[in-house]
C-alpha cells in the first residue's frame, strides 16, 4: 500500500470537519432520490464469479470461503442514485478495477431502488434487514467482509473525485486487516510482530468508534457541539493509532532503497508528513470556528501534508 493514500485521505477529512455543513465522512452519499439518474446495470440474481458484480450473497459467501477471499458489499440505489452512477462510471467501470477485482475480490450488489423489480423477490427483505444489521444511513456505501462471509474489516465511501486507483489503494488499506494478512506481516517482523498486532488492534478499535459514531449522525446533529465532539474526537484517535500502523509500512518502503540518499530524503519527509498530520489533528480537535485565522491555519497545515507527501512520494520512488 503507499503511504500516501492516507495522508491524503486525511487531509479531505481535515477540510469536512471544518464545515459543519458537510457530511462529517467527507464523503458523497444520497439518502432520498433525486432527479432520476441513468439507472446501472442490474446485477445477476443467482451465482456468483470472482471480480463480477452478483445478488447472490449465499453464493458469494460460498466462493469466498474456498478462495479465502474477501467481499465487497455495495450498498447502492442503482436507478435513482446521481453518486452511485458515479461510482460506476469513474470506479467499477474502469480496466483498472477489473483487473484488480477479478484475482481479489467477491463482489455483491445490495440495491434499494426505485424500481423494485430489478431486486429479486426473495431479496428485497433480506436487502432491508442487511440495511439495518451494517447501520447503512447513505449510498453508495462499501463495506468489506472478510472471507467468513460475516466479519466486517470496513467500509468506505464515495469521496468527491475519487477515482479507480485511489478507491483500490483504500481497500488494499482495509485488507491489511484480514487475520491471514495480519499473521503473515507480524511473523515476518520478528521481535516486532506484537507491536505490529497492537498497532493493527488499535487502528481498528479507534476506526470501528468512528463507524458508529458516524452511523448514528445526522446533519443536524453536526451543528451542535455537544454531538459533534465525541466523532472529532474519535476521529483524532484514529489518525493518531493510523499513523503508529503506518509507521511499518513507511519503514519497509524506505528499506527497500539501495539509494543512502533517498533513504535520507524519504526519512525526513516521512518524519514532516506525519509531525503535519498531527498538528493538523490537534488542531482540528479543538473544533475551531471558519474564521479566517483558522482557514488560515488549516491552509498551511493542510499545505505541509501534500507538499512532504509529494516529497515522500518522490523519494520512494526508485
Amino acid at each position: 500500500m503507499r503511504v500516501s493514500t492516507f495522508l491524503l485521505a486525511g487531509a479531505t477529512m481535515a477540510a469536512c470537519l471544518l464545515s459543519p455543513t458537510l457530511r462529517a465522512d467527507g464523503n458523497e452519499t444520497e439518502v432520498a432520490a433525486p432527479a432520476a439518474a441513468p439507472a446501472i446495470a442490474v446485477a445477476p440474481a443467482k451465482g456468483a464469479v470472482i471480480g463480477a458484480w452478483t445478488q447472490d450473497l449465499a453464493a458469494a459467501r460460498q466462493l469466498a470461503s474456498e478462495q479465502n477471499l474477501p467481499i465487497l458489499l455495495n450498498f447502492t440505489g442503482s436507478d435513482w442514485c446521481g453518486v452511485c452512477e458515479h461510482a460506476e462510471a469513474a470506479i467499477f467501470s474502469r480496466p483498472e478495477w477489473a483487473t484488480y477485482a477479478k484475482k481479489n475480490m467477491v463482489l455483491v450488489t445490495l440495491d434499494y431502488p426505485q424500481d423494485a423489480s430489478r431486486v429479486p423477490v426473495e431479496y428485497r427483505e433480506r436487502n432491508m434487514l442487511l440495511q439495518q444489521e451494517f447501520g447503512v444511513r447513505g449510498y453508495p456505501t462499501f463495506v468489506i467482509l472478510d472471507s467468513d462471509g460475516k466479519s466486517e474489516l470496513g467500509r468506505l465511501g464515495m469521496g468527491r473525485g475519487l477515482e479507480a486507483p485511489g478507491f483500490i489503494q483504500q481497500v488494499e488499506e482495509v485488507l491489511l486487516y484480514m487475520p491471514q494478512r495480519i499473521e503473515a506481516r507480524a511473523k515476518a517482523l520478528g521481535d516486532e510482530g506484537d507491536a505490529y498486532k497492537a498497532a493493527i488492534a488499535a487502528a481498528q478499535r479507534t476506526s470501528q468508534v468512528v463507524n458508529d459514531l458516524q452511523g448514528r449522525m445526522t446533519r443536524s446533529d453536526w451543528a451542535v457541539k455537544e454531538k459533534r465532539m465525541p466523532f472529532i474526537t474519535a476521529r483524532h484517535e484514529e489518525t493518531l493509532a493510523k499513523l503508529a500502523l503506518m509507521d511499518f509500512s513507511v519503514r519497509d518502503e524506505i528499506a527497500a532503497l539501495e539509494s543512502p540518499e533517498k533513504q535520507a530524503q524519504a526519512t525526513s519527509a516521512w518524519a514532516e508528513a506525519r509531525a503535519a498530520h498531527v498538528a493538523l489533528s490537534e488542531f482540528l480537535i479543538q473544533d475551531p470556528e471558519q474564521t479566517q485565522a483558522n482557514m488560515a491555519t488549516f491552509q498551511t497545515l493542510n499545505q505541509a501534508i501534500m507538499s512532504r507527501t509529494q516529497a515522500l512520494q518522490a523519494a520512494l520512488t526508485p
